[in-house]
């Protein structure tokens, strides 16, 4: 498994074109961290929905806090890419990928928590509104803020009347920042 994303993603299109039968299981079974996340990859887009049980346990079978930075990220796609692609996802493989990945928000690094919260809320996380409210009253940067309101807007359930309001709130300070004429309008 190497780390070089144009290397990865090579490896993942080669393997795509092999009969799935062939691959899938040293996929699940894969040992070296990089190259099951990128073999995952390959699982989720080529799999149909009634292999999600496999590809979320051989995923979850990861253990994400010991995870570089960047191969955490990897893990996001490759975990986001599998709900979007293994749809309509089973209640037990949804409550599977929470429950693996729910204590890490927030984490200490700004693009780990955008992947984390929005496939959280793709995931349908009841608490995470709760844990995205301070990180949207505390972002370090504008821009940083607005992945996290940009996030939130989505959130379909979870809401109290005052986390709604702080959201408001944001958005009204948000207003008098600078950005040009389009800013509000993105917003």
């Amino acid at each position: 498994g190497s780390s070089d994303r144009f290397i990865k993603n090579v490896a993942r299109t080669a393997l795509e074109h092999q009969p799935f039968s062939e691959w899938r299981a040293k996929a699940l079974a894969e040992t070296n961290v990089d190259a099951k996340l990128n073999a995952l990859a390959a699982f989720a887009r080529t799999a149909d929905s009634g292999q999600q049980e496999a590809w979320v346990t051989a995923l979850t079978s990861i253990s994400f806090p010991e995870l570089s930075l960047q191969q955490q990220l990897d893990y996001l796609r490759v975990a986001s890419l599998g709900v979007m692609r293994l749809e309509p996802l089973q209640s037990s493989t949804r409550q599977k990928l929470v429950s693996a990945l729910d204590a890490y928000l927030p984490s200490k690094n700004h693009y780990v928590n955008r992947d984390l919260a929005n496939l959280l809320i793709r995931l349908r996380d009841p608490g995470v509104v709760n844990r995205l409210i301070p990180l949207l009253e505390n972002a370090a940067t504008p821009e940083d803020a607005i992945d996290f309101a940009v996030s939130l807007s989505a959130v379909q359930s979870g809401w109290t009347t005052e986390s709604r309001l702080k959201l408001l709130d944001w958005f009204d300070r948000a207003a008098h920042l600078g950005g040009g004429h389009s800013f509000f309008g993105y917003l």
